[in-house]
């Protein structure tokens, strides 16, 4: 399905969607969502995002300014020790100007981490995030057959390795990595 792309600017608000924008939950952390394109079109998306998506008619990609701006009115308004979390209805690493937000609202909050499956991401721009200011990683990473988990973690792995090289800390949770092969095997 042919999907238009919309490209969001400072003349729409940036806060009151979920789609784009800023997301407030009334935390500490706010969700910054600069598009909603990816690549993927894992069967178990919930949001149905990727390229074999049948419910989606447009896709998002948010002015950087706008997003910047809204950071610094949202952290302002909340004081210390926010988290801007970097996410989306989509990947992350599909938006173009993600070093660049990553550079700007570094200066408005304490916390910046992303949540993303790194497919989109090469090795030499995980540094360049770092190098921008990006504190955090929180990878997904789902299969269930044994074998395709080791692939998948494999890979991760030799990228997860960069980003501990370029300084960020990385943590392994219950559902993931090393985890996902034995609980398959249970499955077989």
């Amino acid at each position: 399905m042919r999907r238009t792309l919309v490209r969001v600017g400072t003349e729409y608000p940036m806060v009151g969607t979920l789609a784009f924008g800023v997301v407030d939950r009334g935390t500490n952390v706010v969700e910054v969502r600069p598009t909603s394109i990816c690549a993927l079109s894992c069967i178990f998306c919930s949001v149905n995002a990727g390229p074999k998506s049948r419910a989606r008619a447009a896709e998002y990609i948010v002015d950087p300014d706008a997003l910047v701006n809204a950071v610094e009115e949202v952290a302002s308004y909340k004081g210390t020790r926010v988290e801007a979390h970097i996410d989306g209805m989509g990947d992350p690493g599909n938006y173009p100007y993600l070093v660049d937000l990553v550079q700007e609202i570094r200066e408005v909050v304490d916390v910046i981490s992303m949540q993303t499956r790194l497919y989109m991401l090469s090795e030499s721009k995980i540094k360049e995030l770092e190098e921008a200011g990006l504190t955090r990683i929180n990878l997904s990473m789902d299969a269930l057959l044994p074998p395709l988990a080791q692939a998948v973690w494999n890979q991760l792995l030799r990228r997860e390795l960069s980003a501990q090289e370029a300084g960020f800390h990385t943590q392994q949770h219950e559902a993931s990595s090393h985890n996902l092969p034995r609980a398959s095997a249970r499955l077989e």
